[in-house]
C-alpha cells in the first residue's frame, strides 16, 4: 500500500538525487506499512525506523558532499536544514525505543512532509545552480 506517494514535479533530473529521494518514500512508506500491519510485530516496526533514520543520514551525507564538490555557495545553511531533520528524527526515534509517549507513525509523515518542502525549495536551488554551472553545448 502507497501511504507517501513519489510526485514527479519532485524531480530533478538528476538520477542519483531522484533514485535517493524515491527511496526515502519508499522507506517511509515501510513504515507506515509496518506500523499498520505489524500487530505487535515491535522487530518490523523497528527495523522499518531504523532503515528510515539510517538512509535519511546517508542521503542528507551524499548530498552534502555534491554540494562540496560543485562549490554550492548555500552548503552551509542547507546542512543546518538536514541537522535539524536529522536531529528531529533522532529525537523521535530514540523516545520510541525508550518506550516513551510517541507514536512511531509521527516520523514517516515527518519526513515524506519535511522532504516534499525542502525538496521544491532547496534541493531545486541547489539543481539551478549545478545547471549553471554547466559549459554550454553539453
Amino acid at each position: 500500500m502507497t501511504y507517501f506517494a513519489w510526485d514527479p514535479g519532485l524531480e530533478t533530473g538528476f538520477a542519483d538525487i531522484d533514485d535517493q529521494h524515491k527511496g526515502l518514500f519508499a522507506l517511509a512508506n515501510a513504515l507506515q506499512e509496518a506500523i499498520d500491519t505489524a500487530s505487535g510485530d515491535e522487530d518490523a516496526v523497528a527495523n522499518a525506523v531504523y532503515g528510515l533514520t539510517d538512509y535519511c543520514v546517508e542521503h542528507f551525507s551524499d548530498e552534502e558532499a555534491l554540494m562540496q564538490s560543485v562549490g554550492y555557495p548555500g552548503l552551509v545553511p542547507h546542512r543546518s536544514l538536514h541537522e535539524q531533520l536529522t536531529a528531529e528524527t533522532m529525537r523521535i526515534t530514540v523516545r520510541y525505543f525508550n518506550e516513551e509517549s510517541v507514536v512511531p507513525d509521527t516520523l514517516a509523515p515527518l519526513i515524506t512532509s519535511w522532504l516534499t518542502d525542502h525538496i521544491r525549495r532547496q534541493d531545486m536551488a541547489l539543481v539551478a545552480f549545478m545547471r549553471a554551472q554547466e559549459p554550454l553545448g553539453e
